[in-house]
């Protein structure tokens, strides 16, 4: 059903999900301060590149846009190279450095580059 907005609440509840799962306060991540030192950044990786994972990076690739530096997408794991070239496409369309992509979950897991992890797969 479409409101007056020209949205179904579907989309509204999918776009405020991705929004929502992203949405920093100011000065802190996980109770850390957002003035990174420099060369220091919080660094994410992803698993799950679908739909809602192509979200998540659009998030994380839209708060580097507007000014959130020591935020970075430095990974991306899915078993699809289709959904992973998409979020590659993504980085470079942001004008974001491209994630490395992983087929594994293991060697996603043993990169030392990655401070946290992103899980976004389907649910039963």
């Amino acid at each position: 059903m479409r409101h007056a907005f020209g949205f179904s609440r579907r989309r509204f509840l999918a776009s405020s999900a991705a929004l929502a799962t992203f949405t920093i306060p100011r000065r802190s991540l996980f109770g850390q301060t957002l003035n990174a030192p420099p060369g220091k950044q919080f660094r994410f990786a992803k698993i799950g590149c679908g739909g809602m994972g192509l979200r998540h990076a659009r998030a994380i690739f839209e708060m580097r846009a507007r000014g959130c530096q020591p935020v970075e997408l430095v990974a991306v794991c899915d078993a699809d190279t289709a959904q992973r070239a998409k979020v590659v496409a993504l980085a470079a369309e942001m004008g974001a450095p491209p994630p490395r992509e992983h087929v594994r979950v293991e060697d996603l897991l043993a990169d030392p580059t990655v401070a946290a992890v992103d899980i976004v797969l389907p649910t039963a």
